[in-house]
């Protein structure tokens, strides 16, 4: 009997928290933000692309920092186990932050790393971190939980 055929792409949600704003320190609180994530070619290398939407800010006091978006398109380098797989992320991401009535892109590289782990079949449950390191000083570092689907 020959074994199944690895599955090449993977689909999932995740959910984080972790601040996203400009870097001089003088921002309010985390936000927490929802992801799709898509993987392309998932083996021991992948191509992997997200969509990020950040909420606002929470703060113990008034701000006019609102809502964020970003999306990231990077190179996973993930181990090949079948139940525990580590990984790292490298690549670029691009934001658009809003600030009071004004909205800016933002544009930079992303790290992360992570441990996907399948319990069973095809589905997963992934835990994550990453950095995002942006234009206009702007800094995203996240803590994140996931599932999806290998298909």
């Amino acid at each position: 009997m020959t074994p199944a055929a690895e599955p090449r792409f993977e689909i999932g949600l995740k959910a984080a928290i972790g601040p996203f704003n400009y870097g001089d320190g003088l921002q309010p609180g985390n936000r927490t933000s929802a992801s799709v994530e898509a993987c392309l070619l998932c083996g021991c290398r992948a191509l992997v692309f997200e969509y990020s939407h950040w909420s606002k800010p929470s703060a113990s006091y008034p701000t006019a920092y609102r809502s964020a978006d970003t999306f990231t398109g990077a190179l996973r380098f993930q181990g090949r186990q079948r139940r525990a797989r580590p990984y790292v992320d490298v690549g670029a991401a691009i934001g658009n932050a809003r600030w009071s009535t004004t909205a800016f892109t933002t544009a930079g590289g992303m790290v992360g790393a992570g441990l996907t782990v399948s319990p069973s079949g095809r589905f997963y449950l992934r835990f994550s971190g990453c950095l995002l390191l942006m234009s206009e000083f702007y800094v995203g570092i996240d803590a994140a939980v996931g599932a999806g689907w290998r298909l």
